[in-house]
């Protein structure tokens, strides 16, 4: 099986500044085999967490809640953005 090979940048751009929530990116790429894409979007965002947390039953708890990309209420696993120096695993409890 051959190994993929990463693309190179030819230029990028910032196309929007949205931070702290995401920054848009346009891009001139070259793929390994030497054909170029442009633009190619490049998204930069915060890390987050999503929790799967599950009952004593092992049913699974999901949000009921709308997204407005979609313009629809969904189904969703709770989650959320990571602060900078944020613990993703959440506060430490000291065992008493």
């Amino acid at each position: 099986m051959a190994k993929s090979k990463p693309w190179t940048v030819i230029n990028s751009e910032v196309l929007h500044d949205g931070r702290p929530w995401l920054r848009l990116h346009g891009e001139t790429v070259q793929l390994p085999h030497g054909r170029e894409v442009a633009p190619y979007f490049r998204i930069d965002m915060r890390d987050f967490a999503i929790v799967h947390a599950t009952t004593e039953t092992g049913n699974v708890l999901v949000l009921n809640l709308y997204r407005h990309g979609p313009r629809r209420i969904e189904l969703a696993l709770p989650g959320g953005m990571i602060d900078d120096g944020e613990d993703p695993a959440g506060p430490q409890q000291s065992a008493s």
